[in-house]
């Protein structure tokens, strides 16, 4: 990955030429199509922001070697009056086709966050890590503290009746209830299902219908029994 600040078309043009160069020295196949930097170099010149990608091709699944293409992505965004361009170049392995891929290298993008994200991506952690917080302290406002176990809590997925799934770590689940936290074991497929599937899946009284999903003193004893290891 390589980061510099634009200032000219030509200067750009220059250093993708010789980055692109040093990337497929030696390489004879399946190399970026170098023709087509001067759209690259001029959408970057002209928008204030944007992604750029391409590759040198892939080969047809009857291929029975290993192949090389090389990987071109590009990201520019403007902050006050500089603009600061991003690049990854190099060779990895070519994917198996039906019949094969010509290379190509264009706009594939123009989403503003993105191009941020892929040239800043420390201060882009920063921003999700943030509004990651924020979702979660709002999620859970209105429940029980959860347990001193739970040092940092990932995801979180709100459900019906007030109800939280919270990821706290990989394959590491709690319910967050009105009634408190529980610590549910992981089972395969967890990761897709809600906060009352996965209660229903460990026997909790869980009415069918989304409509009838409201938290009861029923539930909150049943809690208190799974807490307590009456269940």
């Amino acid at each position: 990955m390589k980061n510099f600040n634009f200032n000219t078309p030509e200067e750009l043009r220059g250093k993708l030429f010789a980055i692109v160069t040093e990337a497929e020295k030696g390489a004879r196949a399946r190399c970026l199509p170098l023709e087509k930097l001067g759209v690259v170099v001029e959408a970057v010149a002209s928008t204030p922001y944007g992604i750029a990608e391409g590759d040198g091709g892939h080969v047809a699944k009857s291929y029975s070697f290993r192949a090389e293409t090389t990987y071109f992505r590009l990201a520019w965004y403007t902050r006050g009056k500089q603009k600061f361009v991003s690049v990854s170049v190099f060779r990895g392995n070519a994917k198996k086709v039906a019949y094969g891929a010509n290379g190509y290298l264009d706009i594939s993008a123009t989403g503003k966050w993105e191009a941020f994200r892929l040239v800043f991506p420390s201060r882009a952690k920063k921003i999700e890590d943030w509004l990651r917080n924020k979702k979660i302290a709002a999620a859970i406002r209105h429940l029980p503290k959860p347990p001193v176990e739970i040092v940092e809590i990932q995801e979180i997925q709100p459900d019906e009746g007030g109800l939280v799934k919270a990821e706290v770590g990989p394959h590491k689940y709690y319910i967050g209830t009105p009634a408190g936290w529980l610590y549910i074991p992981y089972q395969k497929g967890d990761e897709r299902r809600t906060a009352w599937t996965i209660l229903a899946r460990q026997g909790f009284p869980v009415p069918r219908r989304k409509a009838h999903r409201v938290w009861t003193e029923g539930l909150t004893a049943a809690v208190a029994l799974h807490v307590l290891g009456e269940v």
